[in-house]
This record gives C-alpha cells, structure tokens and sequence, in this order.
C-alpha cells in the first residue's frame, strides 16, 4: 500500500537533535557538508522551473476560461456558416495538467545509503566516535521516513522538503490534504520533467536522501531553537525554510 508523507513526521526527528551538537561543534565542515546537498537540490530545481510554469501556466488558462469571464480580446472569434463573424460567450477550458501515476517518480535505490557517508566524510575532523554519531543520526532519519510514506519516490521527498519549509514560516503544520495536493502537485511536475525522469537510478537516490535529509535537518534545528529559545537557531531556519520555498515552489517569503 503506498505510504503518504503525514504531518506528524513534520514535528521532529529526535535522531537529528544529536546530529545538531555534533555539528555545532565543527560548524564550518557542516556547512560545508550541508552545501553539497543545496548545490544538488538547487540543480533539480533549475530543471523542474519550466515544467512547474508549463503546469502553472495551464492551471490559470483553465481557471480564466472556465469561470466565464474571459473577455472578448482573448477569445478566439468564429464564423458561422452564414458568413457573420461572433465571439463566442464561453469557451472550454484546456484539458488540466497531465496527471501521472505516482509510480513515474519512483526510483531503484541502491542496497545502502549514499549521501550520509558523503555527509561525514565532508568532515574529516570529526573523531570517530562523533562520526558514527552522525552517520547513525542521518541512517535513522531516512529509516523514519520510510516507514511513514512512500519510498525510494522522488515526489514524496520534494513534497516534505516544501511541507516542512511552509510550516517553519507559517508556525503550524499543513494538514494531511495538503500535504497530498503537494505530493500530486510534484509528481505531476517531476514526470513532466525530462532532465530528472532520465536521471540514473543514483541520481536520484542521492537526490531524494538530500531532499530528506536536509528538510529533517531544517525541522530539527528549528525544533531545538524553540525548546532552547535560541532565536539565532529559529532564525537559521527561517532563512533555509524561504531559500527552499522560493527554489523549489516559487514563494517568496519577506
């Protein structure tokens, strides 16, 4: 049965509170780290732009013609058989945006996790016990994940990294229907996306753990902020919440 990304999930992931300390404490490597994993996320947001303006584009085509107020300028006039040029008082809109089956975003992982060990190797001066630590803190945060939505999907990732970006601006969490209308929303997207659909199978497992993992790390250090009313902390990500959204859903955020 095909999981749902649900908004419990979007409340924390305890596993990454560690993470945090440990990285706070090599805060330029983890940047460092982190920056991989925007570079790769920032890349597929550069190819998913034209089809996410292609679907926008159709959506309001469709609204405009549907509701009966198009106005005579941009309605196409015809010509009876009588030879009488009119126009038209109502036109059918455009079929909606092509709608795929979530399938087309699913994707082959590999038997283990890539994008942790990159993660901590970033970080050479990590002993090895805190990079156990960290790569345990990553590991965990995907298996969570996995058991509450559908994996190895590209959709789900892109609709939890958006869904946890929008509730850490809008301080509350989207509800379930919601968060569904995103999942269709990017998968729709994402298959109508040629650069990403022919992705290799890597690819697009190192993108889905980036998408992951990143929006964790996002809810997490937030999450901490509240509890430890460290506003630097919320502030840091506040900024990744509206750097994500204007990338990957074109919502600018003041």
């Amino acid at each position: 049965m095909a999981h749902k990304v649900t908004s419990n999930l979007l409340l924390g992931l305890a596993g990454l509170f560690g993470l945090l300390t440990v990285a706070q404490e090599a805060a330029a490597q983890y940047a460092g780290s982190m920056g991989n994993m925007y570079n790769t996320i920032s890349f597929a947001s550069q190819s998913i732009s034209i089809s996410q303006n292609a679907y926008y584009d159709t959506l309001h085509r469709g609204q405009k013609l549907g509701s009966g107020s198009a106005s005579s300028s941009n309605t196409p006039s015809q010509t009876s058989n009588t030879g009488t040029t009119y126009q038209p008082a109502y036109q059918p809109p455009p079929p909606p945006p092509r709608q795929y089956p979530i399938t087309a975003t699913d994707f082959t992982s590999s038997p283990n996790r890539i994008v942790p060990d990159q993660l901590v190797n970033g970080m050479p001066n990590l002993t090895n016990e805190q990079k156990e630590a960290l790569r345990n803190a990553y590991l965990q945060t995907l298996t969570v994940f996995e058991t509450k939505i559908r994996k190895n999907n590209l959709a789900n990732s892109f609709a939890f990294i958006v869904a946890t970006s929008q509730q850490i601006i809008d301080k509350q969490p989207l509800s379930g229907e919601q968060i569904a209308s995103l999942v269709n929303y990017y998968n729709n997207v994402l298959a109508s996306t040629p650069q990403i659909i022919n992705y290799s199978d890597q690819q697009k497992q190192v993108l889905n753990e980036s998408l992951i993992l990143t929006a964790a790390s996002m809810d997490a250090l937030n999450t901490q902020g509240m509890m430890q009313n460290n506003a630097a902390a919320q502030q840091q990500a506040r900024d990744m919440a509206k750097s994500y959204l204007k990338k990957l859903a074109g919502i600018n955020v003041e």
